[in-house]
């Protein structure tokens, strides 16, 4: 089993804070399947104390998925695995909108094995804006992933700041720090989720600690 992508680095906390606690808005969807084997999604979302619905349906098929949205914007997104590296996968997302056009979208490339789990991602323009991250094993005792991300704007030229983090799970507890910048490693944000399965009252609990500017403590 690949380690975890750098950006997965205490996504279960993460979504402990945000996705599990949304109190702004009310959501409906409704998942079936065509005559032609496709599946599909419809899904209707309204944020409290707003007048507007959004609204997708999403057709999925092999390895493309196609999207129509209340903006008026068909978005495609075709994925595969290179079959002469294994490991490696691709995908390509692109869209149209009625009233801005084509827009030729990015380009996402993704090795992973037992060891490493690293991604490509650019956007197709003349001057290309690169972000990669890669995480990697350590197999120590007690240090678990370590991984890095940037970003690099072919345009300019220029090298945006590399993240340092760590990320390790026992059992059913996670703990993970990630620096937005390696060259103060010391600021970031913390997070611990352990999952607790034999609670009735709550599947899981989450700590999040920031240490930079706006120092903060929060609990889930």
């Amino acid at each position: 089993m690949a380690p975890p992508a750098f950006n997965d680095f205490g996504a279960d906390c993460e979504n402990l804070f945000t996705e599990h606690h949304n109190q702004g808005s009310v959501s409906y969807g409704h998942k079936g399947k065509m005559g032609c084997g496709a599946d599909y999604n419809f899904a209707l979302k309204n944020e409290t104390g707003s007048k507007d619905l959004t609204w997708d349906v999403t057709a999925n098929c092999h390895n493309m998925e196609i999207t129509y949205d209340h903006l008026n914007t068909v978005s495609k997104k075709l994925a595969f695995n290179v079959k002469q590296v294994p490991g490696l996968a691709a995908e390509y997302n692109c869209s149209f909108n009625t009233a801005s056009g084509l827009d030729l979208g990015d380009l996402n490339f993704n090795y992973a094995n037992e060891k490493a789990n690293v991604n490509l991602k650019s956007n197709l323009a003349t001057s290309p804006k690169i972000t990669f991250d890669a995480a990697v094993d350590t197999q120590f005792h007690g240090v678990g992933t370590v991984g890095v991300a940037g970003s690099f704007d072919v345009g300019s030229g220029a090298m945006g700041p590399v993240a340092l983090g760590m990320h390790r799970a026992v059992g059913n507890t996670q703990i993970s720090w990630k620096a937005a910048n390696m060259m103060n490693p010391c600021v970031g944000s913390a997070s611990v989720f352990v999952k607790t399965p034999a609670n009735k009252d709550f599947c899981c609990v989450g700590v999040q600690v920031n240490t930079d500017d706006n120092a903060k403590l929060s609990v889930a």
